[in-house]
């Protein structure tokens, strides 16, 4: 390899690297010190530092800062990812006004805005990590913060910021998680309660608080839409005809569906009169994104103005503690949420013996590990209201693979699942009647 360059002591006794530049001329830099040792030990770290940047050059990358380095990334998450994974990534780089005083320091903070991309090592993060555990944070926390630098460091391999499959994060483990698994739902008795306490009129209830809080109910616990996907559910992915919701992902609206994953969901009975009851409700609307452009929506839950209703869950909790559920000596993680009401669906139709696989499915799960939470409860129950959702869920074919317009010919080659009950499916669906229609 040759010498990178020469540890030289100046007339003046202090220690300087002598070396040649890419131009081909000798330079001297100071390394500061007169103390042989000590000029030994950051000689040391010169060429630690000469070595890196030729193995940079060698993988044809081009270090940036890391706050460069997170701007870019903060960009992308927002194209491509979910609102709420983009706010919440934000929150674990840059310290904001809503942070108190004396928090943990961010990450930005902790290594450094100006520092290069390729300078962060795996020792540094997991010290980071560590110092997060040391300030009282949970390890699911740590494992947040953890997985937005393992996303950042993933964009910074892609866009060559860092060396292709060699960033730091990807050394670095998540910790054992240490969070409470929420599994509380709805029985049969407590949902038809709240149902009854949803009709009612809501005391001092203005035009901007949400008052269909029946509607949700119904669709949540007869669908398992993830609360963000039901907000974002517009008439235009119904089809009433046939008895489908269609959840995908709406670029234009910056809504992503977690795991990327498309997927058709038949309407039970109660959730197809949750839709109808709203269609009297009905509000096209045309909104002003950013940029200037504007977008029309018609999203099946609504604000007076037709937008899409924020955070909707203290104003469902008010619900269920008005329906005598969450009372103070209710343990945390048997609290009824806003999600519980997707557990309510899975659970339901858990009990009713609908196969793991096709809760899956209808959840939107990656993974069949997910899905098994709810393996405990299987086939313990008669109710007949389970027996019916779990009848309209599984008779109805569900598509699987991905679907694009020009694939339209190649329906008839689509797999479909088999009917619950046994036997396969008899008929090969016709996209045509997936389209959404009213």
């Amino acid at each position: 390899m040759g010498s990178l360059g020469y540890l030289v002591r100046r007339p003046n006794g202090r220690y300087s690297v002598r070396f040649q530049k890419a131009d081909g001329r000798w330079t001297l830099e100071s390394l500061g010190t007169s103390k042989a040792a000590e000029a030994k030990t950051k000689f040391e770290l010169w060429k630690q530092e000469q070595l890196k940047k030729r193995f940079a050059g060698l993988h044809d990358v081009s270090p940036v800062k890391l706050k460069q380095l997170a701007g870019d990334h903060l960009v992308n998450v927002r194209r491509h990812q979910a609102q709420s994974w983009w706010e919440k990534q934000r929150h674990y780089i840059y310290r904001s006004d809503k942070d108190r005083p004396g928090s943990p320091k961010k990450i930005l903070e902790w290594f450094g805005e100006s520092r290069l991309s390729t300078d962060i090592t795996a020792n540094e993060i997991r010290d980071y990590i560590g110092y997060l555990r040391d300030r009282g944070l949970k390890a699911v926390t740590c494992n947040k913060i953890l997985s937005c630098l393992k996303a950042m460091f993933r964009f910074a391999e892609e866009r060559g910021y860092v060396v292709d499959a060699a960033s730091p994060a990807r050394r670095v483990k998540l910790l054992k998680s240490d969070s409470e698994v929420h599994d509380a739902f709805l029985t049969y008795e407590e949902y038809e309660r709240l149902k009854t306490k949803a009709k009612g009129k809501r005391p001092g209830a203005r035009s901007t608080l949400f008052g269909n809080r029946l509607e949700w109910l119904m669709l949540a616990c007869n669908s398992g839409l993830r609360p963000g996907e039901q907000a974002m559910l517009e008439f235009s992915d119904v089809d009433l005809v046939h008895g489908f919701i269609h959840v995908q992902a709406k670029p234009d609206l910056g809504f992503h569906i977690k795991n990327y994953q498309d997927r058709y969901i038949p309407l039970p009975p109660e959730a197809r009169a949750a839709i109808s009851s709203m269609l009297a409700h009905r509000k096209p609307s045309r909104l002003a994104m950013e940029g200037g452009r504007r977008t029309d929506v018609d999203f099946v839950f609504h604000r007076p103005d037709g937008s899409a209703w924020g955070d909707l869950a203290k104003s469902m909790e008010r619900l269920f503690e008005s329906a005598g559920l969450n009372g103070e000596s209710t343990r945390r993680r048997d609290r009824i949420t806003l999600h519980s009401l997707r557990h309510t669906f899975a659970s339901w139709l858990s009990i009713a013996g609908v196969p793991l696989r096709r809760i899956q499915e209808l959840l939107g799960h990656k993974s069949i590990v997910t899905t098994e939470r709810y393996s405990h409860l299987g086939a313990n129950g008669q109710t007949p209201f389970y027996s019916e959702l779990a009848k309209a869920v599984s008779k109805s074919f569900v598509i699987t693979g991905v679907i694009t317009p020009s694939s339209h010919h190649e329906a008839n080659s689509l797999e479909v699942i088999e009917e619950f009950g046994g036997g396969a499916a008899t008929r090969t669906p016709d996209l045509g009647i997936m389209r959404p229609s009213l």
